[in-house]
């Protein structure tokens, strides 16, 4: 399974929900020892499905979560699926704060060149330079979208 356009929570919980239907189809087997769990057979089992979740998880990510990934691959030992769950929760809401931080000095970025801003006259007016469309001699640069050059010139 990919992530694709899921969150983290919408895929892990797509996941689990397969990993459970999975379980009850071929369950872990029962110790069958004269002293129950005295070997580590049952424990190795269920250790080495529970690294093939975390891997799973890991593999399914988006390539925007490779280092997070990669910093899990290098623990030693594997966290178990819970862990790296939480791990790769906190790496998504890191890139969501860096995105939005991102549009934020877009957005003033544009707002402080006063470009754009008001829609006067069904033309837009750029505010601070008295100047509208309709005195840039035709000039927009399709780079930067500002007025009064072009992108040869931008």
């Amino acid at each position: 399974m990919r992530q694709g356009e899921c969150n983290v929570t919408e895929f892990f919980t797509e996941l689990k929900t397969l990993w459970e239907e999975l379980e009850s189809l071929r369950p872990t087997p029962d110790c069958i020892c004269k002293i129950k769990y005295s070997c580590a057979l049952i424990k190795s089992v269920v250790k080495h499905r529970e690294s093939e979740y975390v891997l799973c998880l890991l593999k399914g990510l988006n390539d925007s979560y490779v280092t997070v990934k990669t910093q899990i691959l290098l623990m030693e030992p594997l966290p178990n699926v819970n862990r790296v769950f939480s791990l790769v929760i906190q790496q998504e809401r890191q890139l969501t704060r860096n995105a939005m931080v991102n549009r934020k000095f877009l957005l003033n970025t544009l707002s402080s060149e006063g470009n754009w801003k008001t829609h006067h006259n069904g033309g837009w007016k750029s505010q601070g330079r008295g100047r509208n469309q309709y005195q840039n001699n035709g000039k927009q640069c399709t780079f930067c979208h500002k007025l009064y050059h072009t992108v040869d010139e931008c």
